[in-house]
Order: C-alpha cells, then structure tokens, then sequence
C-alpha cells in the first residue's frame, strides 16, 4: 500500500518527461532529472535499506520518483505557469481520499478472495466516478467534448 503513492508521482513525471519535454526537444532536462533520480535512489537504498529492511527500499523508490517530478517542474518552470497544472487537481485528490476510505473500510470486513476483490474495484469506481461528477472535476468537460465528436 506504502508503494502505491508511486502511481502519482510515475503519472506526472510520465506527464512532464514524455508528454512535454522529450516532444519539445528539451531531452537534455528530461535526462538530467532522470539520472538524478537514478542516483537519488541508489543513496536512498544505502542509507534506508539499512534501518527500515524492505520498506527502505519501498521509501527510496517513492522518494527518487518525486525527485524526478520536482526536478522536471523546475525545469518546466522556465517555460510555462505550473500552478496551472495542477488547476483543479484538489478535486481528483479529494475523490480518490473517498474512494480509499470507502474501500479500506470495505477491505476490513470482507475476506481476502477474488470474487471480493472484484467488487471492490467496481465499488471504487462507481465511488470515485460519481464523486468527480458531483464535484464537477475539470475532466468532464474533455470527456464531453470527446463523446461530441
């Protein structure tokens, strides 16, 4: 559960790496943040492996992922807002904090079997789905403008 923060930090950087700067032809600031991050993780394993066993490595990961992030926002800071893209983000944040305690709640009282699993996934997506359309979350105007065409 600690690693699944990754998935926010692999989604920006996926985001601002190849979404932005390989296509923009900045790939000398998409390499730099890269490679810190590469030796980021490296000091992080050595230094937390050693006092946390397995979730220091868990930590390292999660950490040199954020600083590949933070490293490509500074550079993305040169060239555009970046408040702007995270513009209606506290939306998404807000959703998914619903659906994980709707869900943890869940996962508590019900056995650990497929079947259970799978509905579980269904529940979480009905939860988080309804809740950006009761909150109006930016995405729905790009999914209309989608089903338009």
């Amino acid at each position: 559960p600690i690693l699944s923060i990754i998935i926010i930090f692999m989604g920006w950087g996926s985001v601002l790496g190849d979404q932005y700067l390989l296509p923009t032809n900045k790939t000398k600031y998409y390499t730099i943040s890269v490679t810190t991050g590469a030796i980021v993780n490296v000091v992080m394993n050595i230094l937390l492996i050693i006092y946390f066993d397995i979730y220091g490595t868990v930590y390292a990961i999660i950490i040199s992922e954020a600083v590949v992030v933070f490293t490509q926002l500074l550079f993305i800071n040169k060239t555009m807002d970046i408040r702007k893209l995270f513009f209606g983000t506290w939306k998404y944040l807000s959703s998914s904090i619903i659906m994980f305690v709707i869900i943890k709640s869940l996962n508590n009282v019900m056995q650990g079997n497929i079947l259970n699993f799978l509905f579980q996934v269904l529940i979480g997506s009905i939860i988080y789905i309804s809740t950006i359309i009761l909150i109006k979350a930016p995405i729905l105007n790009t999914a209309k403008t989608l089903f338009k065409r």
